[in-house]
């Protein structure tokens, strides 16, 4: 499993926490990051509000992902693209699965997936990842491979809850926002003049993006975890796919003690410390299970385990995350090469 955080992204030019609103028009207001990803500013001050998402919005999708996604799709493809021992434990979900998203075919839907999403099981592999960017969707990881734990910029919602709606932005589309101010005063706008495509994402046509709820046309929001938010829409269906996925590795580790599940975490910190717990929770459940479980943790800062008990489970590496990709890939391009010739 390769789980993600902030210091991930970094690599590709995006900026971590700490200086998501380290520009001169937020310094001048004193704001911070936790000021500004609130929900409440959508109400109070809709300008400030899609500035600040519109311009993550914007520069999540301008920004090519780094290399190291091609190195983890090239390890996925490679060794864990397929395991029928998997796919057979994982089968008894799949089932279930589907007919959860065939109970959502109709609005409302509280989940963006469809049955061909399903068409082919998770494997062995899976992404963690408490980034929006969608950069491993992006990057060519498939979707039922991936739970964004946050949300995705990617995905929107009623900022009134008038239901569990979700839908996907546009493709075509862009914020306009004022780079100076870090306002957006001027209505979004799309870069084709598909008028289908426009009438179908009809929520994103007016002034700032709408509920697509034909009785609400409340303004909508970026389908993210922020802090005080208590109206967050989640992808029931992505969450329900990496439980499955959990719980069928854990059930191989109880199988047979010599299984090995192997965890690689990079850009975690302690600000938003959510995939740290998750990746260490893996541990604790070795205990229960069986098998035998490794988290490699690549931090620049805090590449220690937190639980002092799993010292002997965590392999520290003091490396910003592309370059460890970089140097781990090296090291199993040659082992492998090693063990084709003898």
């Amino acid at each position: 499993m390769l789980a993600t955080g902030a210091g991930f992204s970094a690599d590709s030019g995006l900026a971590v926490y700490k200086d998501v609103a380290d520009v001169p028009a937020y310094r001048s207001k004193n704001l911070t990051y936790m000021d500004l990803c609130v929900p409440s500013w959508l109400e109070t001050d809709p300008e400030t509000f899609y500035g600040f998402w519109g311009s993550c919005f914007n520069d999540y999708r301008t920004t090519t992902p780094h290399e190291g996604y091609t190195i983890v799709n090239s390890w996925r493809d490679k060794y864990f693209s397929k395991s029928e021992i998997f796919d057979d434990t994982f089968k008894e979900h799949a089932i279930s699965l589907l007919d959860s998203l065939e109970s959502k075919s109709e609005f409302p839907r509280d989940t963006v997936f469809t049955p061909k999403d399903l068409t082919h099981l998770p494997g062995p592999f899976f992404v963690l990842t408490s980034n929006v960017d969608n950069h491993s969707e992006k990057a060519g990881i498939p979707r039922n491979s991936i739970h964004q734990i946050h949300g995705t910029t990617e995905i929107w919602q009623c900022s009134k809850h008038c239901s569990q709606h979700l839908w996907r932005a546009p493709k075509d589309f862009t914020f306009n926002v004022d780079k100076e101010t870090m306002l957006a005063p001027t209505p979004p706008q799309f870069h084709t003049q598909d008028e289908y495509e426009k009438k179908k994402k009809s929520g994103f046509n007016s002034g700032y993006p709408v509920c697509i709820n034909p009785t609400c046309k409340a303004l909508a929001r970026p389908s993210i975890l922020m802090f005080s938010d208590v109206e967050w829409v989640e992808d029931s269906i992505e969450g329900d796919i990496f439980s499955a996925w959990s719980d069928s590795v854990l059930k191989l580790l109880q199988q047979n003690s010599n299984r090995k599940m192997v965890i690689i975490e990079i850009g975690c910190g302690n600000r938003v410390p959510t995939i740290r717990y998750k990746t260490e929770n893996f541990l604790s459940l070795e205990k229960v299970h069986g098998g035998q479980v490794t988290l490699i943790r690549v931090n620049p800062d805090f590449p220690f385990a937190d639980n002092t008990e799993h010292n002997d489970k965590v392999i520290p590496i003091y490396e910003k995350g592309l370059v460890a990709l970089k140097e781990i890939n090296k090291h199993l391009e040659r082992l492998f090469s090693e063990k084709l010739d003898n």
